[in-house]
């Protein structure tokens, strides 16, 4: 069994754990898996890069977003970027991950983050320890705990900011009307991880996060995109390499003509210009206070 084949079966066994509490609740809920939606990034070669959740639960008061790892780590931190597999293998840290889904989802919905809450379940962990997560309104499971705690937080009641089929019919339109295929996610998060590493590689610290836009202080109007071009050596026994950079969404349009340069992330180029980036994050462009 390939780590997706895993991946797959665990978001199955949680699945059939929430359904079945569900039924047991005295309102009605209604649960999408595998939600995929783009949204605005710096990383996106066309402005935009891809989320997927792997389960969402709307109930009358709240609205669930769930993340499952099928995974064993060996190391692991909840303020840590990156969290170790068994065999040392560095992976995202799924707090962080489902935070991004959070942000994402209440930004392009609209929607007070207070409104959702996220819970990451490791079903190869055993027991999770019982810490506090760094955000509010999110939990860590483990597979006991979704069936001994879950239904409880399911049973949740709150005073409706805002009607929820409202908001499950926003969302089911947006996915209908995006249609991204697994496929084209997965590309996309493989291309946003490779951009990730150059940076970290270059200047040692990633300073760009998934949900931030540049916007372009030669334009003041376009927005700078991650590019990519590949370049061969003139020896032909030498592999092609990629180079990575930032360009203006307006380049090459006749009646703006934008003629920002470009913003090199290479050891073999100045990365001063790219250390000076400003980017805007996702709470600024939503006015959104402390974290939630």
């Amino acid at each position: 069994m390939d780590a997706k084949e895993k991946g797959a079966m665990g978001e199955t066994v949680v699945y059939r754990e929430i359904v079945s509490m569900l039924g047991e609740l005295d309102f009605e809920c209604k649960v999408i898996q595998n939600a995929r939606f783009p949204f605005e990034s710096v990383y996106g070669e066309r402005g935009y890069i891809t989320a997927e959740i792997d389960i969402v639960v709307f109930t009358p008061y709240l609205i669930f977003l769930f993340e499952v790892k099928n995974e064993k780590y060996k190391k692991f931190d909840y303020k840590e970027p990156l969290w170790n597999l068994m065999d040392d293998e560095p992976v995202s840290n799924p707090i962080e991950q489902n935070h991004t889904h959070k942000e994402v989802f209440c930004s392009e919905l609209k929607i007070p983050r207070e409104q959702v809450i996220t819970v990451e379940v490791l079903l190869e962990n055993g027991c999770v320890p019982n810490m506090p997560s760094v955000y509010p309104n999110d939990y860590v499971f483990s597979l006991d705990d979704i069936k001994n705690k879950l239904v409880y937080l399911l049973a949740t009641t709150s005073d409706g900011i805002q009607k929820m089929e409202v908001i499950y019919k926003q969302f089911i339109d947006m996915l209908k009307k995006h249609n991204i295929s697994e496929e084209e996610h997965i590309n996309l998060l493989k291309r946003t991880e490779k951009i990730e590493t150059r940076i970290r590689n270059v200047i040692g610290y990633i300073n760009l996060h998934r949900t931030d836009v540049v916007h372009c202080t030669c334009c003041n109007v376009g927005k700078l995109y991650f590019k990519d071009k590949n370049y061969r050596s003139t020896n032909e026994s030498e592999r092609a390499s990629k180079h990575f950079f930032l360009g203006c969404s307006n380049y090459g349009n006749k009646k703006i003509k934008c003629e920002a340069g470009l913003i090199y992330v290479d050891k073999n180029k100045d990365s001063s210009l790219f250390k000076e980036i400003k980017p805007d994050s996702i709470a600024h462009r939503n006015n959104w206070g402390m974290k939630k």
